[in-house]
């Protein structure tokens, strides 16, 4: 099924993309302390948020990860045992929280505050060296889970238009007439590439990496 190997592809590449986040965070920090210097070069750390601003940055960009919840009905209605979402639901929670505050506490440790303006792909990719091969590695990787996740995000969301606008529900298509049903396909492709379109378009247009990229992660 092509959601699954979707999903399958989506949730390694993460767990990739993470795993150097953290070792390399956890080097930098290594490296900075035993050269005597603060973290992040000499920019060090914050305990508390600079101002309101700041403190909503940080918490709209923990919410967005979670955003991946709102697909629970959906794969609901495709479990085989529904009556274990309950137990799905709160395992999926425990491990998307415990997945993100590690990243967001190892990688503000290990690069200081300078990840308030820039992601630790592009510090990776400013320092030069292992570091930049690394981000382009990661980025590879980014691009991968981007492409694999759309599928999985879109599908709930394409499945309600697609009934909405009853495509499947039409005369001809019910009669299983082939130019009928071939319309009918070439419909619901459309539909789900101007979704794309929609998504990309504000994104690219605002330069809104950050919120993007904490979207297409929860998938």
């Amino acid at each position: 099924d092509l959601l699954q190997k979707a999903s399958w592809v989506s949730l390694h590449t993460t767990y990739a993309i993470v795993t150097f986040e953290l070792v390399f965070a956890i080097a930098h920090f290594t490296y900075t302390c035993m050269a005597g210097s603060q973290v992040g070069d000499g920019r060090g750390i914050d305990l508390f948020p600079e101002d309101a601003q700041s403190l909503w940055r940080g918490v709209r960009k923990m919410i967005l990860p979670f955003s991946g919840l709102a697909l629970m009905p959906y794969v609901i209605s495709e479990m085989l045992w529904p009556e274990d979402a309950k137990k799905v639901i709160t395992s999926a929670s425990k491990k998307t929280s415990a997945l993100y505050t590690a990243v967001g506490v190892v990688c503000y440790c290990g690069w200081g505050n300078r990840v308030k303006t820039v992601s630790p792909i592009e510090e990776m990719d400013n320092l030069g060296g292992i570091y930049k091969l690394v981000a382009g590695l990661m980025s590879v990787l980014f691009t991968i889970k981007t492409v694999a996740a759309y599928p999985v995000i879109f599908w709930p969301l394409g499945r309600e238009l697609e009934a909405y606008l009853s495509f499947d529900k039409r005369k001809a298509v019910e009669l299983k007439l082939p130019w009928a049903i071939e319309n009918a396909g070439r419909a619901k492709r459309l539909l789900r590439i101007g979704l794309v379109a929609l998504t990309l378009v504000p994104t690219f247009a605002n330069a809104n990496y950050e919120d993007f990229k904490s979207f297409i992660i929860a998938g």
